[in-house]
C-alpha cells in the first residue's frame, strides 16, 4: 500500500505541475488582443486602441513598450484607450496587460511624419478570405500609379490605390509596402496570415482545460478503482487465512478433547478389569456335640 500511495502522490503532483504550466500559458497568451484603429498614420491623427476579452474581463491596460500608456488629453479606461494627436515617437509595440500579468499579442504601430501609408487589416486573415491592401497620401484622396511591393519585391505596378487578394493563402504572408511616384513610399507593414482549421489555444483554452479536466478525472478514478480492487482481494485472501487457521484451532482442540476421552475411557476398562480382594477372614462356624 506505501508503494501504491507514492504513486498517487507521485501523479498528482505531475498533474499540479501540468496544470501550472498550462494556466501559466494562458496568462501569457489568453484570449485577448488588441485591436488598434490603425497600423499606420499620419501624425498628428487620431489613434484608438481596444482590449477585447472573450472572457468578459475589463480589468486591463494599453501598454507601449514596456510602460503604461499614457493617452494625451483623452479618456483611459480598462479596456480602451486613445489618442487625440499621435506624433512620430508614438510608434513600437502596442499590447493590453492586466494586474496578474496577462497580456495579449502585441501589435505594431506605426506614425510617420512622411506622406504616404498603407492601410492593411489590424487583425490576422484567415486563409480563403478577401484582404485589401489601400495605399493612400495624406492630401490627394486619389491616386494612380501605385506600385506594391511583397518583401521589397513588386506585386502590382501602375495600379490603383488599392490591391486586393480575393482569396488569400499563407503564401501572401509577409511585409508590404507601397509607393507613389513623386511622393514617397509606405513604411512596411506585416500581414498575418492563418490556417484554415488550425487551433488557436488563445481562443481554446477553457475548452482544453476542461478536457484536461475530464481526462484527469477518469484516470484517477480508473485508479483508484484499481487499488480498491486490488486491496479488496488482499483483504479476501487475509480473511481466507484467518478462517483457515480459525477452523485448524477448532479440528486441533476438538482432536485434543477426543484424544483426552479416548484416554479416560482405556483407564475406566483397566480399573475394571482387576480382581477385587478383601481383608475379612472367611467365618469358622463352630458347634459342641452333646
Amino acid at each position: 500500500m506505501e508503494a501504491e500511495g507514492l504513486s498517487i502522490r507521485l501523479f498528482v503532483r505531475v498533474l499540479m505541475l501540468l496544470f501550472a504550466h498550462v494556466h501559466m500559458c494562458d496568462a501569457q497568451t489568453s484570449a485577448v488582443r488588441i485591436v488598434p484603429t490603425r497600423l499606420q498614420l499620419f501624425e498628428y491623427e487620431p489613434l484608438a486602441f481596444t482590449c477585447e476579452d472573450s472572457k468578459g474581463s475589463t480589468e486591463w491596460t494599453v501598454k507601449n513598450n514596456g510602460t503604461k500608456l499614457k493617452c494625451s488629453t483623452s479618456t483611459v479606461t480598462s479596456a480602451t484607450c486613445t489618442i487625440d494627436f499621435a506624433f512620430a515617437s508614438d510608434s513600437g509595440q502596442y499590447w493590453c496587460e492586466d494586474r496578474t500579468g496577462r497580456r495579449s499579442s502585441s501589435v505594431h504601430v506605426t506614425v510617420t511624419a512622411g506622406s504616404v501609408i498603407l492601410e492593411s487589416p489590424t487583425h490576422p486573415v484567415t486563409e480563403g478570405e478577401a484582404v485589401t491592401l489601400r495605399c493612400r497620401n495624406k492630401t490627394s484622396p486619389k491616386l494612380r500609379n501605385i506600385v506594391f511591393y511583397k518583401d521589397n519585391v513588386i506585386v502590382k505596378r501602375n495600379s490603383t490605390e488599392n490591391l486586393t487578394i480575393h482569396r488569400v493563402s499563407k503564401s501572401d504572408e509577409g511585409r508590404y509596402k507601397c509607393s507613389i511616384s513623386g511622393l514617397g513610399q509606405s513604411p512596411e507593414t506585416w500581414l498575418r496570415v492563418t490556417e484554415t482549421g488550425v487551433v488557436d489555444f488563445t481562443q481554446h483554452s477553457r475548452l482544453l482545460l476542461l478536457l484536461l479536466w475530464v481526462a484527469v478525472s477518469v484516470v484517477l478514478v480508473l485508479q483508484l478503482l484499481v487499488i480498491g480492487l486490488f486491496y479488496w482481494k488482499k483483504q479476501l485472501v487475509l480473511l481466507e487465512i484467518k478462517m483457515n487457521e480459525d477452523t485448524h484451532a477448532v479440528v486441533k482442540k476438538d482432536k485434543k478433547e477426543e484424544d483426552a476421552a479416548d484416554n479416560w475411557s482405556v483407564s475406566d476398562i483397566n480399573q475394571s478389569r482387576k480382581p477385587q480382594t478383601t481383608d475379612k477372614e472367611p467365618a469358622v462356624s463352630t458347634f459342641t456335640l452333646t
